[in-house]
C-alpha cells in the first residue's frame, strides 16, 4: 500500500481522536450544568410560587359568581372561546446544538397541529429561529433565559403573550416544549396557555362559605393581574423543563456520538496496522529480491 494511503489513514485517526476529546469536554460541561440546575430547581420549588399562584387564582374564582369575572383571559365553561382569531403557537427550542433530534421534534409537533398553517408563531431559542428561517416561516423570535435562567426573559415573553392575546391577534395560545422526565427521558409536550380554563364553582377541596364577596378595585382587574402572574410562572416552568431536557439530551447525544467515533477509530486503527504491515512486508520482499538479483 502506498505511503499516501498510510498518511491519509493516520490523519483520519488524528481527526477522530481530536473529535472525541472535544465531545468529551462538551459532555462533561453539560453534565456539570445539568446537576447544577437540578440542585437549584428544588430550591425554587420550595418557595411555592407556582403552587401559591394557582391556589390563589382558583380560590378567588370560587369566591365569585361566573358573570362578574368575565375576562378575555378566561375560558367560560361551555363557551366557544374566540375561534375567529388565528392560533398562537409558542415553540421553545435551545440556543445551542448537539441535542440530537429534540429541537426538530418540538418544531415538527407544533407545525403538525391543526390550524398551524395560519398560526402566528413565537419561537424561543436560536435553533428554532434557524430552522423556521430555512422553512421560510414568519415568526417572532425571543431569546431564552440562558444558562443562568434569567427571569427577564420570562417577563418579556409573558408580557408579550398577554398583550398579544388581549389585542385579539390570536384566539388561543399553545406552548410546545421538551418536558423533562428523567436524565434518560425527555418528551415533547404541549398545553394551552390561554385562555385560562377557570375551575368550576364548587370544585376543589376548599369551598368558601361567604355568601357575598367585595371585590376591589374590580373582578376584571383582579383576574387580569392573577392570570398574568400565572402566565409568568407557567413560562418559567417551561424554561426550566426545556433547559434540563436540553442538557440531558446533549449528554446522551454525546455518549452515542462518542461510541460511534470509538467504533470508527477501531476500524481505522485496524486499517492502519494492516496497511503498515503490508507496506513493511512489501519493503522486505523488495529488499530481499534486490539482494538475490545482486548475487
Amino acid at each position: 500500500m502506498s505511503s499516501n494511503t498510510l498518511l491519509r489513514i493516520k490523519n483520519e485517526l488524528r481527526t477522530i481522536t481530536d473529535l472525541m476529546e472535544f465531545m468529551e469536554v462538551i459532555k462533561q460541561v453539560a453534565t456539570s450544568q445539568f446537576h447544577s440546575l437540578q440542585e437549584k430547581r428544588p430550591k425554587l420549588a420550595e418557595t411555592g410560587v407556582a403552587t401559591m399562584s394557582t391556589m390563589i387564582l382558583e380560590r378567588f374564582f370560587r369566591l365569585i359568581l361566573p358573570d362578574p369575572a368575565i375576562h378575555p383571559f378566561l375560558k367560560q365553561p361551555g363557551g366557544p372561546g374566540r375561534p375567529a382569531a388565528p392560533l398562537g403557537l409558542i415553540i421553545v427550542t435551545s440556543d445551542e446544538g448537539f441535542v440530537g433530534g429534540l429541537n426538530t421534534s418540538v418544531i415538527q409537533m407544533a407545525l403538525e397541529t391543526p390550524g398551524s398553517e395560519c398560526a402566528h408563531l413565537i419561537v424561543v431559542g436560536e435553533r428554532g429561529r434557524l430552522y423556521l428561517t430555512d422553512l421560510k416561516k414568519k415568526f417572532t423570535h425571543f431569546s431564552g433565559p440562558g444558562s443562568q435562567m434569567d427571569d427577564r426573559a420570562v417577563e418579556k415573553l409573558s408580557h408579550y403573550v398577554a398583550d398579544w392575546y388581549l389585542e385579539q391577534k390570536v384566539g388561543r395560545v399553545l406552548v410546545f416544549y421538551p418536558r423533562f422526565q428523567s436524565f434518560t427521558r425527555q418528551e415533547v409536550d404541549s398545553f394551552q396557555l390561554l385562555p385560562y380554563e377557570r375551575p368550576l364553582k364548587g370544585s376543589g377541596e376548599m369551598e368558601p362559605r361567604f355568601k357575598e364577596t367585595i371585590l376591589e378595585p374590580s373582578a376584571y382587574l383582579i383576574v387580569e393581574y392573577l392570570v398574568r402572574l400565572l402566565l409568568a410562572q407557567k413560562i418559567r416552568e417551561v424554561f426550566w423543563d426545556s433547559r434540563l431536557s436540553e442538557l440531558a439530551a446533549r449528554v446522551l447525544h454525546m455518549d452515542i456520538s462518542l461510541q460511534t467515533l470509538q467504533d470508527l477509530k477501531k476500524k481505522f486503527q485496524f486499517q492502519y496496522f494492516r496497511s503498515k504491515h503490508e507496506a513493511v512486508d512489501t519493503s522486505i520482499r523488495e529488499s530481499y529480491a534486490g539482494l538475490l538479483l545482486a548475487k
